[in-house]
């Protein structure tokens, strides 16, 4: 992706501005504010209510920007694209089970960054000297169920790898100030682990994509708010069925809810971590703890992490082993007591 297709795609978008109405948005993450600057209002209700938890007023001087719109609403077309004349590293990666095959062309040219999903049409880059990242689809009312979950995760990527964090495949519950990191694949037990506690003291930073520190201690930062469960474990928190975005797709997909909205104050957002926690569904009776090396710690995060985020590689597992390294790990076995659950973690905390 050259600079040169990066300027064309931003007057794209400036063009796009004159032909609607720019509306800002600003979120604080990490400790940086971010805006968002959207041409129209067309992709507002795909993007917005995944990060609300962290809405700030207006600022005069933002951290990052992203410049966001779709061609449909616009009355813009996108330059053509430049696959044909730029190597493209093309990867069959299945990003999730309920994602399906979502093949990627990925660039990384001269403090570009840029990748295209074939499968949902989205087209993303960054350019990491201007601190400044672009988001277009065709049309905005196409964008799949799915990707309102957790919109533009590969920009947040490119923009924490320069501010020395690191986007993971995980949620992470605890209390004020301290709590723990919760990893696995998908289905692993995250997202029922994560609601379970709700029910206590304990809150929320995320139940499928957080940010991580390493310096100077080990912290998670939440991104969004978002919480994915499958048609069976709705059962166990009725109280979320009226939350649930479009019900009519949970036969074939994950429930989409947005914890802002169901938990109003338990949506944290970070704390230090002082544990790495793999769940795991169990026939057991009691849930508990056993105390695991940091290898297989760095097992259930690694793998669906780098998987989900194209251009990761070597880097982001030196620096998801050297997080794991600082605190110990363990497995959650979770038992038929699933209401024992906060109480297990608090203890693991305390």
């Amino acid at each position: 992706m050259s600079r040169s297709y990066f300027e064309l795609a931003y007057n794209n978008f400036q063009e796009a501005t004159q032909n609607t109405a720019i509306i800002d948005r600003f979120y604080s993450v990490a400790g940086y504010t971010i805006r968002l600057r959207f041409a129209g209002k067309a992709l507002l209700p795909h993007i917005s209510p995944a990060l609300e938890h962290l809405a700030i007023e207006h600022v005069s001087i933002p951290s990052f920007t992203i410049c966001l719109w779709d061609s449909a609403t616009t009355n813009t077309q996108i330059p053509p694209f430049p696959w044909d004349k730029h190597p493209a590293i093309i990867s069959n990666r299945n990003q999730d089970k309920e994602e399906n095959i979502n093949p990627v062309i990925y660039f990384n040219s001269k403090n570009i960054l840029g990748t295209y999903r074939i499968g949902t049409n989205t087209l993303s880059m960054f350019d990491t000297e201007q601190n400044l990242a672009l988001f277009w689809v065709p049309d905005a009312s196409q964008i799949r169920y799915y990707e309102n979950s957790s919109p533009m995760r590969s920009i947040f990527q490119w923009w924490a790898t320069g501010k020395g964090l690191q986007l993971v495949h995980g949620g992470a519950v605890g209390k004020l100030n301290e709590g723990v990191l919760l990893v696995g694949t998908s289905g692993s037990g995250k997202s029922c682990t994560a609601l379970s506690c709700l029910s206590s003291e304990l809150t929320c930073a995320g139940d499928d994509y957080v940010l991580l520190s390493a310096d100077p201690v080990p912290y998670v930062y939440s991104l969004y708010n978002v919480c994915k469960l499958k048609v069976n474990d709705i059962k166990r928190f009725p109280g979320l069925t009226s939350a649930i975005i479009d019900p009519a797709r949970i036969d074939t997909d994950k429930a989409l809810v947005f914890l802002n909205n169901c938990y109003p104050g338990k949506v944290s957002k970070g704390f230090r971590v002082r544990a790495v926690v793999l769940p795991q569904v169990t026939d057991i009776t009691k849930t508990r703890l056993i105390k695991v090396s940091s290898a297989i710690g760095l097992k259930a995060l690694a793998p669906s992490t780098i998987i989900q985020l194209p251009g990761a590689g070597e880097q982001d597992l030196r620096w998801m082993a050297k997080f794991v390294r600082q605190v110990p790990s363990y497995i959650l076995e979770l038992g038929k007591d699933t209401d024992k659950i906060p109480g297990v973690i608090l203890s693991l905390i305390s």
